[in-house]
């Protein structure tokens, strides 16, 4: 469940949180997906991939040297294992060495 605050429609200036249903947000990205014409499979997960793989890229890009960029994306992903976040990545131990 995905928490989405919103005001209350019966009591002005209170606020609620509600959830939106990992269905709904699924069914939504499965919509919004075919309305674009991609042909590739894409689930909510697919989008945790491209995050996790951007923000590696995007650490590296600035300067930032591997292992510590490989951490802050563990981090952020809430793995407690480094090996979790390479493999979540797809990378090896060579490309690492390579890239140090």
């Amino acid at each position: 469940m995905l928490p989405n605050v919103r005001a209350h429609p019966r009591a002005p200036g209170v606020w609620r949180r509600h959830h939106v249903s990992e269905s709904s947000l699924q069914k939504a990205l499965k919509g919004a997906v075919r309305s674009q014409g991609v042909d590739q499979r894409v689930s909510c997960h697919t989008l945790r991939h491209c995050f996790a793989a951007h923000l590696l890229e995007d650490l590296t890009a600035r300067g930032e040297n591997v292992m510590a960029a490989l951490e802050q994306v563990r981090e952020y992903l809430g793995h407690a294992h480094i090996r979790t976040t390479r493999g979540y990545l797809h990378l090896t131990r060579k490309a690492e060495a390579r890239d140090r």
